[in-house]
């Protein structure tokens, strides 16, 4: 299930794959966070809005332009299945209160 997965907070998170959910690893987000899993339940990548981590918990480098959002926007993330490839994936950001600086990237 892509929603298997909870990356939020301040290093908090959970693991729905498991009959009780267990705690995993997770980033340090001051606010909004967002996290996707494959179709079976496995952690794809999570960001909090300006970084992105894989599902092995290693910051990545998201290239020239980078993630655009802001850690303390309230949603600064959201991630959507790109339709019909099941391999990609937007992520949508958004900046912090006093910026416009609104973007999405494709993974």
């Amino acid at each position: 299930m892509i929603n298997n997965n909870w990356i939020f907070g301040g290093n908090a998170g959970l693991d729905f794959s498991t009959s009780v959910p267990t705690q995993g690893n997770s980033i340090d987000a001051k606010e909004g966070c967002a996290s996707i899993s494959d179709t079976n339940g496995t952690l794809l990548f999570y960001t909090d809005g300006s970084k992105l981590w894989d599902g092995n918990h290693v910051q990545r480098a998201i290239g020239a332009s980078g993630l655009k959002g802001n850690n303390s926007s309230i949603q600064s993330a959201i991630i959507v299945p790109y339709p019909g490839n099941d391999k990609q994936y937007y992520v949508f950001t958004a900046d912090g209160s006093s910026g416009s600086n609104n973007h999405f990237n494709t993974f």
